[in-house]
């Protein structure tokens, strides 16, 4: 381990949140976030599914959305009041003659303001529509080493998810060029896989096992289902004990480096006194 957490080389999540789009027909894709268990992208492989379409055209939107939200009410007041004054003739011919003039000045900005959000919307919907290409192509390139965990069973979704999350705060303690962390966190990552690949058993199978009928096919399938269940139990355990020992692993880094605190402080003190 290392003093601070900047100074260290991080490991890629095991459970990372990554945008994809969303299924379906649509012309225009939405884009979602899903959770996936990670097997071994690292942390540049995940960069391109995890951050955010980039809005290079917000600036534009806020300061063409400003100035037309401003002159548009302010043409309008001086508008009416130029059309009030001058019915009335308050004015003499040149005031109103330049109420008219700034009606055409503000209503000219608006127009401008609206060119430049309108702009600002059309960068914006490129940069997005250049974002989701490179999104879809890292999903092709990245598709075979990571699986989304929803599509799991859902009796296997809930612990690959509880294990990724307990692995994910294990190793963002550690640092990712210590060698025993990386052994370990293959080693758990490993045993994750194993874990939720295993052939999923069908319900008609637990049916025929949990009937009392003793014919020969009957007690074949009943024995392959028990062999099946207990084989992911056992698979199950086995991952477990493997985040176990990166978390292990973490605890005797943490009390490794409180006890070089206490000694080099015990030593301050001595030299201090001295």
């Amino acid at each position: 381990m290392t003093e601070t957490p900047v100074a260290r080389a991080a490991f890629a999540p095991a459970w990372p949140y990554l945008y994809k789009a969303s299924d379906g027909n649509g012309i225009i894709p939405r884009y979602g976030k899903v959770s996936v268990f990670n097997g071994d992208l690292t942390i540049d492989e995940l960069k391109p599914l995890t951050e955010s379409s980039p809005v290079p055209g917000r600036l534009l939107r806020r300061v063409g959305g400003c100035t037309f939200a401003l002159s548009v009410p302010i043409s309008f007041v001086l508008w009416l009041t130029a059309k009030i004054t001058g019915e009335a003739r308050i004015l003499p011919d040149g005031a109103a003659q330049d109420f008219h003039t700034a009606v055409d000045f503000f209503g000219t900005l608006a127009l401008i303001g609206a060119i430049i959000g309108i702009a600002g919307i059309v960068v914006d919907i490129f940069a997005w529509k250049k974002w989701g290409k490179s999104l879809a192509a890292a999903w092709d390139r990245y598709e075979d080493r990571i699986v989304v965990t929803k599509a799991l069973p859902e009796d296997r979704r809930q612990p690959v998810n509880c294990l990724g999350q307990r692995l994910d705060g294990a190793l963002e303690q550690l640092a990712w060029n210590d060698p025993v962390a990386r052994q370990l966190d293959d080693a758990a990552r490993a045993a994750i896989a194993r874990y939720f690949e295993l052939p999923v058993t069908s319900d008609d199978a637990a049916r025929v096992a949990r009937s009392t009928v003793t014919d020969p096919t009957v007690q074949y399938i009943r024995s392959e289902y028990v062999d099946a269940v207990a084989t992911e139990k056992a698979s199950l355990q086995d991952a477990d004990d493997a985040v176990s020992a990166v978390e292990s692993y973490v605890a005797a880094a943490k009390a490794e480096a409180a006890e070089r605190e206490i000694v080099d402080l015990a030593k301050s003190l001595t030299e201090a006194g001295s």
